[in-house]
């Protein structure tokens, strides 16, 4: 694909290599990193108009010039296509580059699950059932909001198994004294 050329009335000339940046499928919490390559007759400035995206340098005169775009996906919110723009500002005009990334979904956590089935099915023992609704309620906040909906259930069976063990562990003490 050719450098695109942007004409102006001024007869600056702009060339911009590659004219959008995409970064593709990314994981929360990775950067990334690409290159613009730019042409002018004129000074520029740059910056970007999403505090995830940051731009080095913010300013070229020398040309041709590389530009550093860097992408820090740690605040976008999984599973969505997000996108962004690089601003030039030649003279009065702003030319915006398009920049795109798409973060993937979040996978499940398996450990809690496992261990929350676990504390679940040891309710019915008196002590464990309570430490079991504990580390429940504790991992409650640990796992990502898309995943509480399981532990609820896990919260809720074992509530009701701890008090229904403790029930009958108080019922055991008082009848075998």
């Amino acid at each position: 694909m050719p450098d695109p050329v942007i004409p102006s009335r001024d007869s600056e000339h702009l060339s911009i290599t590659p004219p959008s940046l995409d970064f593709g499928i990314m994981s929360r919490g990775k950067s990334g990193r690409k290159e613009l390559f730019l042409d002018s007759d004129s000074p520029l400035r740059i910056r970007s108009d999403r505090r995830w995206i940051r731009v080095r340098p913010s300013e070229v005169s020398a040309f041709p010039a590389r530009v550093e775009v860097n992408l820090h996906s740690g605040s976008l919110k999984e599973g969505q296509r997000h996108e962004g723009h690089v601003l030039l500002s030649l003279g009065t005009r702003e030319i915006q580059l398009p920049v795109a990334v798409l973060l993937s979904p979040e996978r499940p956590y398996l450990w809690p699950i496992v261990i929350g089935i676990l504390f679940t099915l040891f309710s019915f023992i008196p002590l464990a059932g309570v430490l079991g609704f504990f580390w429940l309620l504790w991992a409650f906040f640990i796992v990502p909001k898309s995943q509480r909906g399981l532990y609820k259930i896990f919260l809720i069976i074992s509530s009701l198994a701890a008090t229904f063990s403790a029930i009958i562990f108080l019922l055991f003490r008082l009848v075998f004294r």
